[in-house]
């Protein structure tokens, strides 16, 4: 489905569709010119794929994301959304992964991508 920057999985993008005006709403009672809150999106595994979502679509409406964090997040949409999201929010969108299979849906095989710096999550000791 096409969606903000590129074609997007559309289970995703349907499911932010269902919350889209109460976070925009939500975000603009927070953000004024006196009070210019900033922004950080964040989730993990599907709530990593909404993040992902949200911060492409408030950067299509003008909204500042200062940073992207997500955690074991599937792929969200196609090549160019993720080329295009990685333009837009360079060094400001990190993906964890702690070897969880959910990072390796939908298969590459249908042209889904991961945007976002890749970082890996080791064991503590």
């Amino acid at each position: 489905m096409q969606g903000p920057l590129g074609d997007v999985h559309r289970g995703f993008l349907g499911a932010f569709e269902l919350v889209k005006d109460d976070l925009l709403n939500a975000i603009q009672g927070l953000r004024n010119k006196s009070n210019p809150q900033s922004l950080w999106c964040t989730g993990h595994s599907l709530g990593g794929a909404l993040a992902v979502v949200a911060a492409a679509q408030l950067l299509m409406v003008g909204h500042k994301v200062n940073s992207l964090y997500t955690f074991d997040q599937p792929r969200v949409g196609d090549e160019t959304f993720a080329t295009e999201c990685a333009r837009r929010m360079a060094g400001q969108h990190f993906r964890f992964v702690n070897n969880d299979t959910v990072t390796r849906a939908p298969p590459r095989v249908f042209d889904y991508a991961h945007a976002g710096e890749l970082r890996y999550i080791h064991g503590i000791a």
